[in-house]
Order: C-alpha cells, then structure tokens, then sequence
C-alpha cells in the first residue's frame, strides 16, 4: 500500500480531540478508498492491518449509518465486511462484529419461547 493509503487510514482514525475535528463521512471516504483499492493479488503483506481495520470500520459505519448523508443503514452490507476482514485478516474486531450481527439477526428470525431450546443453541456434536 503506498504512504498514501496509510495517510489516508491515519486521517480516517483520528479521533476528535487530536485537533482534527470528527468528520465521519470524510473517514467513510478515506477507509473506502482503501478497502476499493485493496489488492488481493499485490505482494506487499506489510499494510494488512490497516486495509483490515479499514473494512472493520466500513462494516461499522454501514451498519449504524452517518446521519443527515449518503451512507444509510446498511447490515447486510456490513456483515459482508467483518465477515472479509474476519476470514481473509483473521481480525478480531470483525470477528467480534460478525458474530454480534449474526448473533442478533438469529434471535430475531428464531426467538427463544419459554420451555424451548432453538436448535443453533444446542452443544456442538464432535
């Protein structure tokens, strides 16, 4: 990844208080320039942690939104980006996320009754 990825990635994570002022939609921008120009194929392994946080921090944004802009509530989208940066950088933030999303999306479509047990509950079978 060229310095400038990772300038733009550092301009993305700055937290308010750094003397930059928060500006989400800028750091939508920034982290998706760098999960666009991602390369799977490219040589240079030195940089995937910042590619990784940087769909961690897309799959975030698409999954709460950023008020009064373009980007809206998106989960489906969301977990397509932890589940990415979960499987291919084995990071532990997405890891985290995408099961909190799955987690979450499966008490929805199965709710527990009382007295009953859901099947994706039951103890893993070896």
């Amino acid at each position: 990844m060229p310095p400038a990825e990772a300038k733009r990635w550092r301009s993305g994570s700055s937290p308010s208080g750094d003397g930059v002022p928060r500006d989400d939609i800028k750091a939508y921008d920034y982290f998706s320039q760098i999960v666009t120009n991602y390369d799977e194929d490219d040589p240079n392994r030195r940089d995937l942690a910042i590619v990784s946080s940087a769909f961690v921090a897309i799959g975030i944004y698409n999954l709460n939104g950023i008020a009064n802009t373009k980007v809206h509530p998106d989960p489906q989208r969301a977990i397509q980006m932890f589940q990415f940066a979960a499987t291919n950088f084995g990071d532990a933030d997405a890891q985290y996320n995408w099961h909190a999303c799955i987690s979450t999306a499966l008490e929805e479509v199965w709710p527990k009754t009382r007295g009953q047990r859901c099947w994706c509950t039951r103890p893993p079978m070896f």
